[in-house]
């Protein structure tokens, strides 16, 4: 028997405004090197690189009909390519209320699903502390933590929360905010004022419900300054929704267990982060941990295009990842033949 990967034929890419061209990137590229075409619709936020890229490819020679952006109302022309049926598959990265509704409707079209996450990095107590803390800040706050792989939960062995904590607030102080297209700026604005609005807002009510703003927390018009909060609640909105935003609220726990419980008591389950020099207690929770990926010492954030990424619960289907990606996109054939004698 011979199984053999053919081409879908017509692949319908659905990508978020955080990371413009990486985004379009690695769909774009296992679609080509799996000979299927491509039709790609980016966020209405942020259109340009995708066609500044789709550019680039056709002056390196890419045939035309391989690649097409299409832009315009996200409903309106998400429904027609969804329903198309010239379309044999769809690939979405997004939000996951719009990524459910999206299913719903594909029908008999493969998907893949890149959709939200709040992934937690977890700090034990024996781990590396000041290193911990520069992967924390970095996490959180790369991409104004409009990342979903970002740092959105640090949960925290108590006995070294106190500690933890003032170094993250170190770390977090060296941030410079303003103008993105500054090359000094690390921070730099959320997508719109209203995402702003809603960060600061479950930041507020974080502290409501008894948690200790320990830095930052405040806005100005878009820019949401880099936010720690202490002893935050496993169900605080903060925590249980996607907060894209720099914000790195820290959870505190007392056992291994209770860190696993967690993280897995959200409907999210796409990638984790772990700081420890216990490779033992890094097993255990590398086989529980209910997420697509566990890094040691490396936060949820950390990406190679040599491995796959993708999630499990509502963080996701399918895997990308370019030799993943490339197999998502295409149907098996099996091909037998007898035996001669």
């Amino acid at each position: 028997a011979l199984t053999l990967f053919e081409p879908i034929g017509v692949v319908a890419a659905i990508t978020p405004f955080n990371r413009p061209l990486n985004q379009v990137v690695v769909k774009v590229a296992p679609a080509i090197a799996s000979n299927n075409a491509i039709i790609v619709k980016p966020s209405e936020k942020t259109p340009l690189t995708a066609m500044a890229f789709a550019e680039l490819l056709r002056r390196a020679g890419l045939p035309h009909d391989m690649l097409r952006v299409v832009t315009g109302d996200p409903k309106k022309v998400g429904d027609l390519l969804i329903h198309s049926p010239a379309v044999g598959m769809v690939s979405f990265t997004g939000g996951t209320k719009t990524g459910l509704a999206v299913a719903q409707h594909v029908g008999m079209k493969k998907i893949t699903m890149e959709l939200g996450g709040n992934d937690p990095f977890i700090v034990l107590e024996d781990a590396d502390l000041p290193k911990a803390a520069r992967i924390a800040a970095d996490g959180a706050t790369a991409t104004a933590g409009q990342a979903c792989r970002g740092i959105k939960r640090v949960l925290v062995e108590e006995k070294v929360a106190d500690t933890f904590g003032s170094l993250l607030v170190g770390e977090v102080r060296r941030k410079r905010c303003g103008d993105p297209l500054d090359p000094d700026t690390d921070i730099g604005v959320l997508v719109d004022e209203a995402s702003a609005i809603r960060a600061e807002g479950r930041c507020r009510e974080a502290e409501r419900e008894g948690a200790v703003m320990l830095y930052g927390g405040e806005r100005s018009g878009s820019l949401l300054q880099p936010t720690v909060l202490d002893q935050v609640s496993p169900t605080s909105e903060l925590v249980t929704e996607e907060t894209f935003a720099p914000v790195a609220p820290i959870i505190r726990f007392k056992d291994l267990q209770e860190a696993i419980d967690v993280t897995n008591s959200t409907i999210y389950g796409l990638q984790a982060g772990v700081a420890t020099r216990n490779f033992e207690a890094f097993l255990r929770l590398a086989t529980s941990l209910h997420v697509g990926a566990v890094n040691l010492m490396e936060g949820p954030n950390f990406d190679s295009p040599l491995i796959p990424f993708g999630g499990v619960k509502q963080s996701g289907l399918g895997r990308e990842g370019i030799r993943y990606a490339m197999r998502e996109m295409c149907t098996i054939k099996t091909i037998t033949l007898p035996w001669f004698p």
